[in-house]
């Protein structure tokens, strides 16, 4: 509907421009010769001080607008004045400073017909400059920390699990309550069809070469998340894909944050149509007050639900922001603040507050005596939130910037050119290598000089691999570096690809850590695993271990025994290989579950038992049973199995005797 003036609007008395100068918005109102015949305080105050340019009436409609192309302004103008609305925004450069300026083109129509162009305008600036803010901050701080939070699986071409780090085993076991471990399908980590089916198509790409980017969400445990998928294909010596390295980032809390901004600005955008202010008017002789519906609304009250009184208002600020409301008010009627401003929180009809701005502007008589305070309120709760959302975000990426400083994890940016010379580095690099940042940052040395020589030729291949192929998270295969007393350790490097506006890499940006001891260890299982698996290979009885009563692994004595060859029995049970019942007439299935109870009980005595070999015939045996325990946890058991056959018909030759 088009905007109507009525009589009383039209002799417009001290009132009327008390709650005109009041608004929150800039108002300017136009005549069929587009000269300007109204404006408020707001927009007189906005010009003067921020576009450098005083309104006078009459001044005609491309000088007041005059950041606007002529030819703009008249297709406005002439699709106004056939009744139609118009929003636009611009961006206007005034002596260095950059302003944000939303208007508003409103029809107003006097006794049926479009009489007057009214616009209103609002800066936009502050919200702008926030949204900016955030993307700089995000842009600098953020990529330091993602390849701390991502979740890697290594899987073969049948999405069968090779290898996985801590993140993706914590995250699995917290959403499906499952301990992830190797050889299980990663397609089985997707428990929606559709998804499924999405994945396959987008894996199959990956096994043709192609590095595979996508973001999806999904529900879990009644919420929704969203997560972002990289597909990278592995390619061997012989240039063959066997391998490919899947890592998933939760951005969940990213997504939300840009949805929530998202509505923050069509919030904005919708208060300043106009309409959605509430309107208050105080009459400070008579002490009275009065409330518009709309006032109310915003709180959740129907008009007739709050008297329009005084003390109305003061009773629903909330108890913390009652003396700080109270202070600027004061302030301003006392003229120690030139304009009025005010934010503090209501409580709403539902027992919950909103935080509002209040503005307003005095009324004074001819003696220059206050009798009037006429103003708005303006929601603005979801960008309060959006505020703490990203100080916290903020605080967050800080936090743990600080603990990366402070623990043996190094930080570096280095050239991505020739030179590798170093534009920054942590100062916990002199704990850590023992040089000091200058010896760095001035040039003595560069980042390729400190590389063991045997893992120079690697590293290099990486990076130019990564540059070439425009991937921008980089997690380097573990090399060497040497320190200043000329020692050398083992370090972890995550990185990330740093681009200009013309996608041309300009540095690398990431952290390196000390895994010298996880080396180490690493290296003692290996040993250790070599003379195991020697012990396991050449003893002299029969050796299976077993997954509950599933055998996953034999050694040759145990085919000697039994007549099958390794991989035949690894595709068996311990029920397979012996008869229905044992020679006490015990089930099978009951005595080994027993034995198996008594094994983590502590018991270690070998008992009897009858297996079946290949020829089914019946073996005599003696079983030593016992747990393979790892971090108090029982992974597997292990049967040492001694053939004592001829020894039982001994025995029972000699009983028959």
């Amino acid at each position: 509907p088009l905007i109507e003036f009525s009589e009383g609007f039209k002799k417009i008395g001290s009132i009327q421009t008390a709650f005109f100068n009041g608004i929150s918005q800039m108002v300017m109102l136009f005549d069929q010769n587009n000269q300007l015949t109204l404006f408020n305080h707001l927009a007189s105050k906005f010009y003067e001080t921020k576009l450098k340019h005083s309104l006078a009436e009459n001044d005609k409609l491309e000088n007041v607008l005059f950041f606007l192309q002529k030819t703009e302004i008249n297709s406005l103008v002439q699709n106004v004045r056939k009744g139609i609305f118009h929003f636009t925004e611009r961006i206007v450069e005034i002596e260095q400073a950059t302003l944000f300026i939303q208007i508003n083109w409103v029809p107003v129509e006097l006794e049926g017909n479009v009489s007057h162009i009214m616009l209103l305008l609002s800066d936009i600036t502050p919200l702008r400059k926030l949204e900016m803010d955030y993307e700089e901050q995000k842009n600098e701080l953020k990529p330091i920390f993602d390849s701390s939070i991502q979740r890697f699986y290594l899987v073969d071409l049948n999405l069968n699990i090779i290898a996985f780090n801590k993140s993706a085993r914590d995250v699995i076991y917290k959403e499906f309550n499952f301990a992830l471990k190797k050889g299980d399908n990663a397609l089985d980590l997707i428990p929606q069809q559709e998804r499924k089916e999405y994945f396959l198509k987008q894996f199959e790409l990956a096994k043709q070469g192609h590095s595979v980017f996508f973001k999806e969400s999904y529900p879990l445990k009644n919420e929704i998340r969203w997560n972002e998928t990289h597909l990278d294909p592995v390619v061997n010596e012989r240039g063959e894909i066997k391998r490919v390295l899947i890592w998933t980032l939760d951005i969940t809390d990213r997504e939300q944050y840009l949805r929530d901004l998202k509505e923050s600005q069509e919030r904005y955008e919708l208060i300043a149509r106009g309409g959605n202010d509430g309107i208050f008017d105080w009459d400070l002789l008579k002490n009275t007050v009065y409330l518009s519906p709309r006032w109310k609304a915003l709180l959740g009250y129907e008009d007739y639900e709050l008297k329009n009184e005084f003390g109305t208002r003061d009773s629903l600020i909330h108890p913390e922001d009652k003396e700080k409301a109270r202070i600027t008010l004061n302030d301003y009627l006392e003229g120690k603040t030139p304009t009025y401003e005010n934010e503090f929180r209501l409580m709403h009809k539902r027992g919950y507050y909103i935080w509002v701005i209040e503005r307003g502007e005095l009324l004074k008589d001819e003696n220059g005596n206050i009798i009037r305070l006429a103003g708005s309120i303006t929601d603005i709760t979801r960008l309060k939130k959006t505020e703490d959302n990203l100080l916290q975000l903020n605080k967050t990426l800080l936090d743990e910037r600080k603990m990366f400083m402070q623990g043996s994890v190094v930080i570096t940016r280095i050239k991505a050119d020739e030179t590798k010379r170093f534009i920054y580095i942590s100062e916990n690099v002199k704990d850590v290598l023992g040089y000091s940042v200058e010896d760095f940052t001035s040039g003595a040395i560069t980042y390729d000089d400190l590389i063991h020589p045997e893992d120079i030729d690697m590293h290099t291949n990486e990076r130019n691999e990564a540059i070439q192929k425009n991937i921008t998270q980089i997690s380097f295969s573990p090399y060497r570096m040497r320190k200043k007393d000329g020692t050398y350790i083992w370090v972890k490097d995550f990185s990330t690809i740093i681009t200009n506006d013309y996608d041309q890499t300009n540095d690398i940006l990431g952290y390196f850590i000390d895994i010298t001891e996880e080396k180490k260890f690493e290296s003692a299982i290996l040993e250790s695993n070599k003379r195991y698996i020697s012990l396991f290979e050449e003893a002299s009885d029969a050796i299976i271990l077993l997954d509950e009563l599933r055998i996953v692994e034999a050694n040759r004595n145990a085919e000697l025994l039994f007549g099958y060859s390794k991989d035949e029995l690894k595709q068996m049970d311990i029920l397979m290989l012996s008869p229905d019942t044992q020679h006490n007439f015990e089930k099978s299935l009951d005595r080994f579950n027993r034995k198996m109870l008594n094994a983590m009980t502590g018991e270690t005595k070998a008992f009897y038992w009858q297996f079946k070999n290949k020829e089914n015939k019946i073996v005599d045996t003696e079983v030593g049973l016992s747990p393979i325990v790892v971090n108090n946890k029982r992974i597997l058991y292990q049967a040492i199995i001694r053939n004592i056959t001829e020894r039982k018909k001994i025995e029972r030759a000699l009983k028959e005797n």
